[in-house]
């Protein structure tokens, strides 16, 4: 057992406070710290999300499979550069191919496992598909297989289940509302949901490790170190 796994494992056993507040003011502030590249790769992933609903095809739906999670990965690489105040690209988006073996693996099991538990009363598929919230930052930051981050993830959320799905049903109704507004909205909150769940993450999981990194007044005068070059 490796010792990030070691730390979670103390996590589960110990439990966690859960401060929903803290996570959106932290996503906040990390969106707000480059929104303009957050928004351009939130806009990717909308149009990788829709592909099967535009094209309505198998292909479209396969490629979705493979490339979504990886795109995801990418995504919260990103978000965790901005949390350090990392020189950061608009390339280092795709840097979750880099852990493509392990995101393809956790991306079927999930929606196989969450499309069975919705099959069976519903429940189960729920319950799944929130306690899997942290499989793909457990690959990607935590560098652990996607097995051990598929367990570790569900095991770590069930034990604050209730509070970690009203932070899920909140972040759909910002993306809902979102995409309401002539769709423009969901450009906007899709980041920023991303963002509240990086920040709920560090939070539980890296503030335990002693890599939790404050931004000095993020908000109103974040200024990266590294300009962020497109």
């Amino acid at each position: 057992m490796s010792l990030q796994e070691t730390k979670i494992e103390n996590l589960i056993q110990d439990g966690y406070p859960f401060q929903l507040k803290d996570y959106i003011k932290r996503g906040w502030e990390l969106f707000k710290a480059d929104p303009v590249n957050l928004i351009l790769f939130g806009a990717i992933l909308l149009l990788v999300g829709g592909l099967p609903a535009i094209f309505n095809s198998t292909w479209t739906s396969f490629i979705s499979l493979l490339v979504a999670y990886p795109l995801a990965g990418g995504l919260f690489l990103y978000i965790d550069k901005i949390a350090h105040r990392e020189p950061r690209t608009f390339q280092d988006f795709f840097g979750g191919f880099a852990y493509f073996k392990d995101l393809v693996l956790a991306s079927l099991g999930v929606n196989l496992l969450v499309g069975l538990g919705l099959l069976l009363l519903f429940v189960p598929g729920i319950y799944l598909a929130i306690a899997y919230t942290f499989v793909i930052p457990f690959i990607v930051l935590g560098g652990l297989p996607f097995w051990p981050s598929m367990e570790l993830s569900r095991r770590l959320i069930t034990r604050n289940w209730l509070s970690f799905g009203l932070m899920a049903l909140m972040c759909f109704m910002l993306v809902f509302l979102g995409a309401v507004f002539l769709f423009v909205g969901a450009l906007v909150m899709v980041p920023f949901v991303y963002c509240i769940v990086f920040a709920a993450y560090e939070g539980i999981v890296e503030e335990q490790t002693e890599h939790f990194v404050e931004l000095d007044d993020p908000v109103d005068g974040f200024q990266d170190e590294t300009p962020t070059t497109f």
